[in-house]
């Protein structure tokens, strides 16, 4: 498979990939919660609602590509389908680490290359781990171990969510001002082919008189 084939646009390979690495780690999960629910330490509503927050945003995602690879609904069911399951798993699961399930999908939403929406999606996982981290402790209780655990939890989810706006500042910009500089050459270069048909033609004028 070449990701970079010269026959897809640059939107639909970052669709195509998107959607790879998407199905990637839901497969991953769901393997996950299939052992989990093998354990009975889920319930069956709840492995149910887990599936189906899971495979719905895929299933989407296959049907949106395959009528329209360039489609811009595309970046909204990878990422905010994920969300939803990310929410959901962060309400009922009795494992405080889940909230890294977020940080893979924080490396996805780079390939769309747009920086808002890049920075909505780290914006709304840095509040749900937050509140996560909070809610969570209450839970169990504020002994040391989960008082540091939830600082660190918090600590590490806005950071993530920081150095992930700032990166995707940083590649949206190098991409728009590249984006400009080939614009800027195109427009130079048709110029100069507009002077030489010009000058061509004012030549020829000249030979005939």
């Amino acid at each position: 498979m070449n990701l970079l084939s010269s026959n897809l646009s640059d939107k639909a390979r970052a669709n195509r990939l998107g959607r790879i690495l998407q199905t990637a780690i839901i497969i991953i999960l769901t393997i996950s919660y299939i052992i989990e629910g093998a354990k009975n330490s889920i319930d069956t509503v709840g492995l149910i609602l887990i599936f189906a927050s899971l495979w719905i945003p895929v299933i989407a995602a296959y049907i949106i590509y395959k009528k329209d690879n360039e489609s811009d609904i595309m970046k909204h069911v990878v990422g905010i389908g994920y969300g939803v399951f990310y929410i959901l798993i962060c309400c009922i699961s009795t494992n405080r680490l889940v909230f890294t399930y977020a940080f893979p999908m924080l490396m996805v939403v780079v390939l769309f290359n747009d920086f808002k929406f890049s920075r909505l999606v780290s914006c709304l996982i840095c509040v749900i781990g937050i509140v996560h981290a909070v809610m969570f402790t209450i839970n169990v209780g504020f002994s040391d171990h989960e008082r540091a655990s939830m600082i660190i939890e918090i600590a590490a989810t806005v950071l993530i969510c920081a150095f992930s706006i700032l990166c995707n500042k940083f590649t949206f910009d190098i991409s728009q001002r590249n984006l400009e500089q080939t614009k800027d050459t195109a427009d130079n270069t048709e110029k100069m082919k507009k002077s030489e048909e010009l000058l061509n033609a004012t030549h020829e004028t000249a030979i005939a008189a």
